[in-house]
């Protein structure tokens, strides 16, 4: 695992910040209701309370104040992040094949 880096964390960021715009309060409740319906959590390095329900301002926060606080913390750590966020968004914009991903996860727990 890569060391973090300022750069990939302010790489990290950046992504995050061109990712769409969040869904509306209502389907950011939806999505996470039906994913705790199916007792999904999603698998990262870092605890994140909230992470379900979290926007793309509450996600980036997460991560700065997760690096100020935390050493030891490699690419992986925020690469998990991202990649199960931009998941969630596409859960939240209902895309049947965000859904079939998070199925076959739970089908091989």
């Amino acid at each position: 695992m890569n060391a973090l880096t300022a750069d990939y964390t302010d790489q990290i960021c950046k992504e995050i910040e061109s990712l769409p715009e969040d869904a509306d309060q209502s389907r950011i409740d939806e999505t996470f209701q039906r994913l705790q319906a199916m007792n999904y959590q999603p698998i990262l390095l870092v605890d994140a309370p909230g992470f379900l329900t979290m926007t793309r301002a509450g996600l980036l926060e997460f991560i700065r104040n997760l690096v100020k606080e935390q050493n030891g913390l490699t690419e992986q750590h925020l690469s998990l992040l991202v990649y199960h966020y931009r998941l969630l968004q596409r859960l939240r914009r209902d895309e049947p094949e965000a859904w079939d991903e998070i199925n076959e996860l739970m089908e091989d727990d």
